[in-house]
This record gives structure tokens, sequence and C-alpha cells, in this order.
């Protein structure tokens, strides 16, 4: 039976979700004797998308009438829903958000306002895959979620969406959750305990991500691709303070810049103490991770960088780790990893060189003796490697040894090996015991091991104008010791040939 609405007709159907529902917008032409009916407050009344729901006149229309929509824009496009209309004047003017909250038609402050619980989905406002503009719809969907009461949860549903500019992510504390997402522009994170899941940058006409604030934040699976700069950036702008944030299996890919760039060099800008975890850069034209100005005490575990056009780490912060690893990518130079300030490394494999002042300063359960500090470099390919220290540190009575302030590994592959530990901040004797490390590294896995093991009675003479040192081989196999010396300012010298270039671990332990 046709029922007549605002002189506009709808006809009663028997709609997909069941019996009880009105669709407007299927207009008859009347003829002949009709008989028209009000439309019963039990009822509930359909319509095809938000925009017909908002230009609807709803002044006959009782409070609390319940309306169907098939979508935002076309059926089942993620916007669809319940709504009730709200008639009683009690939400703020402009309280209309383009999701949760519809202006109706017919008065000033009459709303449409929709049944949910849990996450807000983004299609809702209007967050819908294709060549549209998502910007101005994620921007009202966000000030709903800074609006509400308790945890902001967000869900995107998955597909390809368009971004006519960077989207400012500025919602504290917001669960996003945006599995199988991909977004063409910038994703700019700008407010802390953020977590977010599952999301995709590709092809954005600048940096995949940017972070200016992080404290708390959660970050799992983002991938940025095919980016014209940069794909992960965290800091980089005067008061952009990134810190305590975590990382998890981020992926940099086939980026015109760098994989990841950690950059404090502004004013105020700093990005301290962030965890990343695995992260792969791969592809990308510029170099795979870099840190740059106050960058620092940030920790990289099993980070894998290959197939990029620089060098794998390029650490110019302060006391950074990096744990394991695959550091493939080199630079013109050979080197696969340069730092500054007391860069660490523990494990990993290094293909290229390795430049600058590294530490590995550890405490081992495989030390020989009991309370000895153990002094390691792991997975050096080079012919020359410095173990020194800048000053003195103890530890109860036992030494500490610490890192030099500038240490310098050659590219050079060849067998011959020179390994330099500065012992000039040693007291007047000391007692070393050294072992050496080394394999072949091959894709099937190592061979021609070597390994040496030597003792060095270290003197310095009251006055220090002359050191003495006398060394004893404990064991050495596939490798000669050709001479162990020391000059006159404490810098011990060990020169050894082996059938391998490269050297696996350098231990120096200091005796108590």
């Amino acid at each position: 039976m046709p029922t007549r609405f605002n002189t506009q007709l709808i006809q009663t159907t028997c709609p997909p979700w069941g019996m009880g529902v009105l669709h407007l917008g299927q207009w008859l032409s009347i003829t002949g004797d009709s008989r028209t009916a009000p439309i019963s407050q039990s009822a509930e009344i359909a319509f095809e998308s938000i925009d017909e729901l908002r230009t609807a006149d709803v002044a006959t229309l009782a409070d609390g009438q319940r309306a169907w929509v098939d979508g935002y824009a076309t059926r089942n496009d993620g916007g669809q829903g319940r709504f009730w209309l709200d008639k009683t004047g009690e939400l703020e003017k402009d309280a209309a958000d383009g999701g949760t909250v519809i202006a109706a038609g017919g008065g000033e402050n009459w709303y449409w306002r929709r049944y949910h619980d849990g996450p807000l989905n983004a299609a809702w406002y209007g967050v819908l895959p294709g060549e549209n503009d998502v910007l101005t719809a994620l921007d009202n969907l966000e000030k709903h979620l800074q609006a509400g009461d308790g945890q902001p949860v967000l869900t995107i549903p998955p597909g390809t969406y368009h971004l006519s500019a960077a989207w400012e992510v500025n919602t504290y504390n917001l669960v996003f959750h945006a599995h199988g997402v991909v977004f063409d522009n910038t994703v700019w994170f700008r407010n802390k305990a953020q977590k977010v899941y599952g999301l995709e940058v590709r092809g954005s006409p600048g940096v995949g991500f940017k972070w200016s604030r992080s404290q708390g934040g959660l970050y799992v699976g983002l991938k940025a691709s095919k980016c014209a700069s940069h794909g992960f950036v965290l800091g980089g702008s005067d008061y952009h303070q990134v810190t305590l944030a975590t990382l998890i299996q981020p992926f940099a890919a086939s980026n015109d810049g760098d994989g990841f760039v950690l950059e404090g060099s502004g004013k105020k800008n700093w990005v301290n103490a962030n965890c990343l975890v695995q992260p792969l850069s791969r592809g990308n034209k510029g170099r795979g991770f870099v840190t740059l100005g106050k960058a620092n005490y940030n920790t990289f575990i099993m980070p894998q960088t290959e197939s990029n056009g620089g060098i794998s780490v390029f650490d110019q912060g302060r006391e950074n780790t990096w744990v394991g690893g695959h550091y493939v990518s080199k630079d013109d130079e050979g080197y696969s990893f340069i730092g500054n300030s007391r860069a660490t490394i523990f494990g990993g494999r290094m293909i290229g060189g390795v430049k600058g002042p590294i530490t590995s300063l550890f405490f081992s359960p495989i030390c020989p003796q009991p309370n000895r500090v153990l002094y390691s470099m792991h997975r050096i390919s080079t012919n020359e490697l410095t173990v020194g220290k800048s000053g003195k540190s103890y530890l109860g009575d036992r030494f500490n040894p610490l890192p030099s302030e500038y240490v310098e590994y050659s590219r050079d592959l060849a067998a011959e090996h020179t390994i330099k530990v500065d012992c000039s901040s040693l007291g007047l004797g000391a007692f070393l015991d050294i072992v050496v490390y080394g394999a072949y590294n091959h894709s099937g896995g190592f061979d021609r091991t070597f390994h040496l093991r030597l003792n060095a009675s270290v003197v310095a003479h009251k006055s220090r104008a002359k050191w003495s040192v006398k060394p004893s081989v404990l064991a050495a196999a596939n490798a000669d010791i050709k001479a162990v010396t020391i000059d006159d300012k404490g810098m011990m010298t060990i020169d050894i040939a082996t059938t391998t270039a490269t050297i696996n671990q350098v231990q120096v332990y200091v005796a108590p």
C-alpha cells in the first residue's frame, strides 16, 4: 500500500532485511482512487544514502522515529546503519559530525543519530575507497573522536584511499585498526599514546609516515612504499619531540629517499629512547637507516637492510644500540655502517666495512674467569680493529673498559689483520686475555674458521714514558701471530695473518 510522506509517495515493500520497512525514494505516480495512511511510529523507514537522509524533510515525523540507511553513498559501501530522530533540541547547534550525527531537514536542531557501539567505522563518515578525497571526512571523524569520552577506537575497511594532502592524526590515545588500508599521501602522527595497526602509505608525493609526538605510541605492521621521499621520518623539524615509541615490523620499500630517518637537528627537537623491532629497509634509493642530531638512545632490534642505494646505517645520533640484524647495503666506499658517539652493535651480519666509534660493551657468561669484563666486537670485515678507551671507570676493584672517541675499520678484506688495544688508561700493570674468532662467510654457512687466544701482561712504568707488553699465545688455529707491540702512548698492536678475510668477534677481558 503506497503511503504519502510530505507530498512524496513511498511504497511499503518487503526489503531484504525483513518486513515493516518503508523505503523513501521509490516514488510512484498515483492515479485513480488511492488511499494514504500515516507512517506508524513503530515502522522503520529506509533511505538509500546519507545524503537522502540529510535532505529529507522530517517535519511530520515524531521524535524517536527510526530509519535504516543502505549506505553512505551506495548500498553496502560500509556506511550503512540504523538511526533515530532526535527532535528534543538537546544537542548543541552544529552537533552534526557527518557520521554518527546527521543534520535533519526541516528543523534547526533536529538530528539523525546513529545506533552504534564499539569502534567507529570511517565509512560512516564517507571515508570510502576510490579516487574521491577522504581528507575532510577523516578530519570530521577525528573531531568526534576527540570530543568523546573513553578510549577512542577507529576502524577503516580495507581498500585504497585518496588523500589530497597529508592526514594529521591528532587524537590522543587513539586505537586505529587499518589492516589492508592503503593511503596515497603522508600520514602524520602528532599526539601521544597512539596505537596503529596494519596501515600502508603507497605512492605519497612526500614522505610515507612522519611523527612529531609519540610518547607511549605503538605502531605495528606499517609499510611505506614507492614514496617520493623517505619512508619513515621521526622528528625532523623544530619542536618535534618523538620519544618512547615502539615500531614493530615497519617496512620501508622502494622509496625515493632513505628508508628510516630519525632526526633531532631542529630547535627543541629530539628523537630519543624509541624502539624499532625488526624494521626492514629494502630497495630504497637512499640509505637504509639514518640518525641525525639529537636522535639518541634509540634501540634497533634485528634491523634488515638490503638493496638500498646507499649505506645500510648512517648513525650520527648518540648512544644508539643495534642488536643483531642483516646489514647488506654498502656505500660507494664499501661501508655498511658509519657510526658516531658510541653506537653499540651486538652481533649481526655486516657485509661491508664499519667506521666510527663503535662500541660493544657488555657482561658475558662466556667469560673464562668470573668477574671479568668483556669488551667485544662482532662480525667485522676488516684488516684493522681498534679497541680503545677514553678514561677510567671502576666497577668495584675491577677496571671497566670504555669506548674510544674514534674507531675506524678498514674496508680492506685481506687476510692480514691488525688489532689495536688502547691501554693508555690502565693502571701501572694489567693482565689482558684477548680472544679473536673468524670465519669465511658464504651462502651455505661458515667454513675456514680460525681463532686465537692471547694473554698479554701490560706494564706502564711510573713515568708512563715507557710501556712494555709480554704476550703469551694460548691457542692459535689457522692464524699466525706475527707481532705484538706497544708504543710509548700505551697503544698495543697485534698483527696476525689468517686464512679468512672476516673477523667475526674480538673479545678483550681485563683481569680484576
